[in-house]
């Protein structure tokens, strides 16, 4: 799946990646390849996710829009 960070200032990561996990405000989740749709408001954690190698992006909040096996995250830095 396609997964796109942003935050206010740039372009965090834009790739093809095999999971995503994040902190939801109800709890965290995973999302893999052909997730349902979703929208869900992030709280303060670690957005993490896997393609060859895993990455990790401290965040202070934002969301996260599943569609189509396109995932965008548009999150704050801390």
């Amino acid at each position: 799946m396609k997964l796109s960070v942003y935050s206010p200032e740039k372009t965090l990561f834009e790739g093809e990646v095999l999971s995503i996990s994040a902190p939801g405000v109800e709890g965290r989740f995973e999302v893999l390849d052909h997730h349902a749709a979703l929208l869900s408001i992030l709280k303060e954690g670690e957005l993490v996710f896997k393609n060859d190698n895993e990455q990790r992006i401290n965040i202070k909040g934002g969301f996260i829009n599943v569609i189509r096996n396109q995932v965008t995250a548009c999150i704050e830095e801390l």
